[in-house]
């Protein structure tokens, strides 16, 4: 099958990551952050995408089964095998530190050792599928696997280590290198193209696990593979059954709505759910999803660089893509300078974002400038200055080039650290300090990073610059 973009109103994402669809939509992983102890094997049937499926799964013992940010390093290593070239031996070799950053992880001491028991849980369970679709043979059929097959050291880089490193490699970290094989259940459902785009920069951007992960299930259950498109605008289901396919433990109504409130309310920020609704009461009551409209992703640096002003001012990131997508963008950076001005003169405006939103979306003179330009006439002659809007972004951002590096790092921090302060993680501060001292200059790394999210190559970007602030004395 030729896997195709997403279309859905109008709009064509530029995503360029997968999802394997049977991993996606069978639900193997839980969504939550964390299992009772007890919590060691669970069994399911239900329906989806038209085919009845049966899973049973048993985990390693007191690690519990799969749950939590198994789902960012189950998708990670699939991205990884289809970026390695799919390789024959179904395994992939990586350190520690990539596949933690591919996670979208960063690579603190905490975050490696739950790498390795997530990585511990992945390779010890076993699942047992009655309803795996077999992509090349057009069938379903059973089958029995591990999620990993194999999790170990890569044995080259151990013949390379003393004794000693070697017993100190058993707890992960930046310099350990691992060799990672997938069954061939998916390694060969992956080669089959039996894939959905996924948009992992969206997912990693997202805080909690258990919203990472609902959000790969709902857009795994709304796709349609025969068409290679999302089939849900509206998607509605029993509270109860689809608290069992997101592996929630405790299946009281109560509890399942307090479960998934947090990653509800953060997809309803940031634009991917539009409406969540509850629709009558206890076991039998539904929840009905809206999907929002997906979001452009192929911003180019002037367009991306505009959306990160936005953010700066208040406007939520999904609605300061939308603004610089439509909008022509002469026209947004001239409203937001009046939005600003504005909001200099008048008080009592709470919501700052959206007054700048609507501000920015303004094409009838609905605001105009206290001392400035109000008839349609000066409009228009004002139109004609769009040609020389580009020119002049130049001649600003030569003038910040030419600054000292404290006064680069002074302008251009605040919407770096927008950008990229998540993804540092606990280097955040020896960045700071390079750009002001000079060692890494605000402005090239501002522009890096504009051009490369705007190729959604952002996570090169961000190990290479993590490579970079390690260097540094």
């Amino acid at each position: 099958m030729r896997v195709q973009q997403p279309m859905q109103g109008g709009d064509v994402t530029a995503i360029r990551r997968f999802d394997e669809l049977n991993v996606g939509q069978l639900a193997l992983i839980s969504i939550q952050t964390r299992l009772p102890v007890a919590t060691l094997d669970w069994e399911d049937s239900f329906n989806v995408g038209g085919r009845q499926v049966h899973i049973q799964c048993t985990g390693p013992g007191q690690l519990g089964v799969p749950h939590g940010i198994d789902n960012d390093v189950s998708v990670a290593l699939i991205n990884l095998f289809i970026s390695q070239g799919r390789p024959a031996d179904n395994t992939v070799r990586i350190s520690a530190f990539e596949l933690l950053r591919v996670s979208g992880l960063d690579d603190s001491g905490y975050n490696f050792g739950r790498l390795q028991e997530s990585l511990m849980r992945l390779v010890g369970t076993t699942y047992r599928v009655s309803g795996w679709m077999d992509h090349d043979k057009r069938r379903l059929r059973r089958t029995t696997f591990r999620f990993l097959d194999t999790f170990a050291e890569d044995v080259e880089r151990r013949e390379e280590l003393s004794e000693a490193d070697q017993l100190a490699s058993r707890k992960l970290n930046e310099r350990s290198r691992l060799a990672l094989k997938l069954p061939a259940d998916i390694a060969d459902s992956v080669r089959a193209n039996y894939l959905k785009p996924i948009d992992l920069a969206f997912m990693h951007s997202l805080d909690y696990p258990t919203t990472r992960g609902l959000f790969r299930l709902l857009d795994a259950w709304r796709y349609n593979a025969a068409t290679g498109t999302p089939e849900h605008q509206v998607f509605e289901v029993n509270i109860v059954e689809w608290a069992r396919v997101c592996r929630i433990v405790n299946l009281d109504p109560d509890k399942i709505r307090r479960a998934l409130g947090p990653a509800h309310k953060e997809l309803l920020e940031r634009g991917y759910l539009k409406e969540v609704e509850y629709l009558g009461r206890g076991k039998n009551q539904q929840i009905r999803y809206v999907f929002a409209q997906q979001l452009v992703l192929s911003l180019t640096p002037t367009q991306l660089a505009l959306a990160e002003r936005l953010m700066l001012e208040g406007v939520g990131r999904p609605q300061a893509f939308r603004l610089v997508t439509d909008i022509a963008a002469p026209h947004v950076e001239r409203q937001l300078l009046l939005a600003q001005d504005l909001l200099k003169r008048q008080r009592g405006i709470r919501n700052r974002g959206g007054f700048i939103s609507d501000v920015v979306k303004d094409t009838e003179g609905k605001y105009v400038h206290p001392e400035g330009i109000k008839d349609a006439g000066a409009r228009a002659a004002s139109r004609k200055d769009d040609d020389r809007w580009s020119e002049r972004l130049e001649e600003e951002a030569r003038a910040v080039a030419n600054l000292s590096p404290a006064e680069q790092a002074e302008k251009l921090l605040p919407a770096l650290k927008l950008l990229l302060g998540r993804k540092l993680g606990a280097h955040v501060a020896r960045f700071d300090r390079a750009c002001r001292s000079g060692e890494l200059k605000a402005y090239d790394v501002h522009e890096g990073a504009v051009k490369a999210f705007a190729r959604l190559e952002g996570e090169t970007f961000i190990t290479e610059l993590l490579e970079k602030l390690r260097a540094l004395p």
